[in-house]
């Protein structure tokens, strides 16, 4: 379900020069200045790609406009706190980001804020969604007494509901609206444990054995995750031992061969598909190991001839090759000249810096405080985008700072192995190379009044 409010509105005035393109006009009452667009790039995985950054001016206001062929999911991330909703090409939005107290869930860098729409276009997908999902919410919380004192009733009224949302729906030409329809229909109604429900074969025959996977419907996804839930204690005892076997052995074309042999699996296609979930729950619970499931996701890559799986066991294999805290970090090239490694034998601070950013430039003080305190002990190291240019600001907040600091590329592999995420960012690695801490504490007080440097004097000794 949506996590986002909207204001109705009359139609946008819309003004195009490319066909795909979307405008996007804010108001941010974050406390960022710097804000990131991101395009999700499925659901399975939570992968997001960056598609520009923006900052507000002294008011708030931003704008910018991205390209979109189809429509996705897009977030817009400061350093504490997100939204996101659906760009559908050939569209102006006119969004609020409200005040950080109307965050919905999650800590750190993941407190979710609910987007406020102005003018919605009532032909826009999120307009439809919104309007669908508000009827079918209202409509089941009516009717969700009757579920379990008269049974038959409720099955009854859902069927009705069902009829109903085929004769309003059933025309429907935008496929992404039909099959978030379908799938949501398959998740909230059909999902309803009563006598004369819909059986474990009845939503296969119906939701899963004649659909390709779209990994860009969140519906869909979502649906077959829960259906195959924990599939591994639901298979016949015969192929469950083949696949503990291929887990045993470290081998996916063993795994696949076992699923796609399941009633309920309906092809290759989504053997593979839970042979990924499979793998994903395996590792979550400890029961393999995070080096066994890389394997699996590299043999999957190989094997499958599907480039969206192939793309998806490289997002799950890249975010399961970011670092852990003790983990022994790899050898970073930072230039032609210089790598990480150059710096072994001192702890190392590593500050992740966004040119232009004011929080950014406001530690830099403390930054050159510490670096006094603890002189030749410890090597800071700044490292900020290349496609960043330095600003006149930046420049002199960075006069008398004894340290290097680097340009590397966004799309470069440091970013996603420390999970930086917004800026300023710390990360403390020992004199070893070991991640001591990530992420660390900055060198001015967070809420409690901490700062690394007391991290630092417990670890470093200075004389």
């Amino acid at each position: 379900m949506f996590r986002f409010a909207y204001i109705l509105g009359v139609y946008c005035c819309l003004a195009f020069t490319t066909s795909a393109q979307v405008h996007i006009n804010g108001l941010s009452r974050w406390p960022d200045q710097q804000l990131q667009i991101k395009r999700l790039d499925d659901y399975f995985s939570g992968h997001e790609t960056l598609l520009t950054s923006v900052t507000t001016d002294s008011l708030g206001l931003f704008q910018c406009t991205i390209q979109v062929q189809q429509i996705e999911r897009i977030s817009i991330r400061g350093q504490y706190f997100y939204t996101w909703f659906y760009a559908q090409p050939l569209q102006n939005y006119t969004i609020e980001l409200p005040d950080a107290e109307a965050y919905v869930s999650g800590i750190g860098n993941e407190q979710e804020v609910e987007l406020l729409f102005y003018k919605l276009d009532t032909n826009d997908i999120n307009y439809k969604i919104l309007t669908f999902e508000a009827w079918m919410d209202e409509y089941i919380a009516d009717i969700y007494q009757l579920r379990d004192i008269r049974s038959n009733e409720f099955i009854l009224k859902v069927r009705e509901f069902k009829g109903e949302t085929e004769r309003l729906y059933g025309n429907e030409t935008n496929e992404f609206l039909r099959d978030y329809i379908k799938y949501s229909v398959g998740i909230t109604v059909d999902n309803f444990s009563v006598i004369g429900g819909p059986t474990r074969s009845d939503k296969f025959e119906f939701y899963l054995k004649n659909d390709s996977l779209n990994y860009k419907q969140p519906k869909q996804v979502e649906y077959a995750r829960l259906f195959y839930d924990q599939y591994a204690y639901q298979l016949e005892l015969n192929l469950r031992k083949k696949a503990e076997d291929a887990l045993l052995h470290v081998s996916a074309p063993e795994l696949v061969s076992a699923l796609v042999q399941d009633p309920f699996i309906a092809n290759q296609e989504w053997a593979e598909f839970v042979a990924f979930q499979l793998i994903s729950e395996q590792e979550s619970m400890q029961r393999i190991s995070r080096d066994v499931a890389k394997d699996l996701y590299f043999q999957l890559q190989q094997l499958s001839r599907l480039p969206a799986h192939q793309q998806l066991a490289s997002y799950l294999i890249a975010r399961m090759s970011t670092l852990q805290v003790g983990a022994k970090c790899p050898n970073i090239e930072f230039d032609a000249q210089h790598s990480l490694f150059n710096y072994k034998g001192n702890y190392v601070y590593l500050h992740f810096y966004q040119p232009g950013n004011q929080k950014c430039i406001a530690e830099l003080n403390a930054l050159k405080h510490l670096q006094a305190n603890f002189g030749s002990k410890l090597h800071i190291i700044t490292i900020y985008p290349k496609e960043k240019a330095f600003t006149k600001a930046d420049e002199r907040a960075f006069e008398g700072a004894k340290w290097d600091r680097y340009a590397i590329a966004s799309d470069e592999r440091i970013w996603q192995l420390f999970k930086i995420a917004a800026m300023p960012s710390y990360v403390v690695l020992d004199d070893l190379l070991y991640v001591s801490s990530m992420p660390a504490l900055g060198p001015t007080p967070n809420g409690r009044g901490d700062t690394i440097e007391r991290f630092l004097m417990s670890v470093i000794e200075v004389h």
